[in-house]
């Protein structure tokens, strides 16, 4: 499911969690989750992410998948298995935010209106602000600043 339908139909995230909800199966629920970790780190590693558009796809909807199966539902996005922060450190680092920003942003800031209500003013202002300072980093990446 994951990355049959997930990855290529971000669409559809929604009604694949709806099915999720209705099977109520922590069983399945936590091998999704798991499987959509994998899947991530797989392309993460992959080589074809600097030219390949293709790939770049999958893992910024796998970002949403993931975000709207953690986040989304009030549970935290395990840094044990993708550390959002090291990751954009390393593609800073590697020439290569303009991989991993919009895969962390989908990972971390695709989570629905109701769930954003319920945020603290705090956090809504710290996530805003790094949200400003990543995307002002790959626009200077972009440019050939640093």
């Amino acid at each position: 499911m994951v990355m049959k339908r997930a990855s290529i139909e971000p669409n559809f995230h929604d009604l694949y969690l709806k099915f999720l909800d209705k099977v109520n199966s922590k069983a399945l629920n936590k091998e999704i989750v798991q499987a959509t970790y994998e899947n991530c780190k797989a392309l993460l590693g992959s080589e074809l992410l600097k030219s390949s558009l293709e790939e770049r796809s999958l893992l910024k909807n796998l970002g949403s998948w993931l975000g709207k199966l953690t986040i989304g539902i009030n549970k935290v996005l395990m840094a044990r298995e993708i550390d959002p922060k090291s990751l954009i450190i390393e593609a800073y680092e590697k020439g290569l935010m303009f991989v991993i920003i919009p895969f962390t942003s989908k990972s971390s800031f695709c989570h629905q209106i109701p769930f954003q209500k319920r945020l603290s003013k705090e956090w809504q202002e710290e996530t805003k602000v790094i949200s400003q300072q990543t995307n002002q980093l790959g626009y200077n990446q972009l440019l050939g600043r640093r």
